[in-house]
């Protein structure tokens, strides 16, 4: 039974991208069956499969990137603005690459949780945004494109979270916990619950 003031809780779980490593042992394993080895198949179908969940659902949205990928907005920095990309280099990055340091996966996934974590994420995507000048705001261009994809998967999860009594676990790269959540909190339509409140 449901409360008359009582919203679907949100879980957002930031993860890092896992890449496959050679395994000798296993490559003709793998040759026959292709496994993939990601935070969706690590995480997402593992969980819903223990779960008995009858379906998993695909919110992330990766279509244009703007006029300019990521990759050219450092290279411009580079050139032109060559202390907003040292920033990001020897203060953000050595920062956020702390808390994939452990062997133990159930201690990155708690440590990239943590709110200095996802706040020094969202840091750097800001300082991303003050590449450029001029007519040539190129780091504004990429950022409008990353809002708009945080933006699409916060809409999708409205979608599929209606029910007050629905409970939904959100799976996804820790760089986009800071703006999901902020979305799915400011549209006052859901509870959101921090991952690390259940990493214990």
């Amino acid at each position: 039974m449901t409360t008359v003031n009582q919203k679907p809780k949100v879980i957002v779980l930031g993860t890092f991208h896992m890449r496959p490593t050679p395994d000798l042992i296993k490559g003709k394993q793998n040759d026959i069956v292709k496994p993939e080895v990601n935070e969706v198949h690590q995480f997402g179908f593992r969980l819903a499969s223990e779960l008995r969940h009858e379906k998993v659902y695909a919110v992330d949205w990766m279509e244009e990137i703007g006029n300019i990928g990521l990759g050219k907005v450092f290279d411009w920095a580079e050139k032109h603005q060559p202390e907003t990309i040292e920033m990001i280099n020897k203060y953000y990055r050595p920062k956020i690459e702390r808390a994939m340091v452990s062997p133990n996966i159930f201690d990155r996934i708690r440590a990239i949780n943590t709110e200095l974590n996802i706040k020094l994420n969202h840091e750097m995507y800001m300082t991303i945004a003050r590449i450029g000048r001029g007519n040539g705001y190129v780091g504004i261009d990429w950022v409008r494109w990353w809002y708009q994809r945080n933006l699409t998967i916060y809409a999708n999860l409205t979608e599929i979270t209606t029910c007050p009594s629905d409970r939904t676990l959100l799976i996804i790269g820790s760089a986009h916990v800071h703006l999901v959540t902020q979305f799915l909190q400011e549209s006052g339509l859901f509870d959101v619950v921090p991952a690390n409140d259940y990493l214990v």
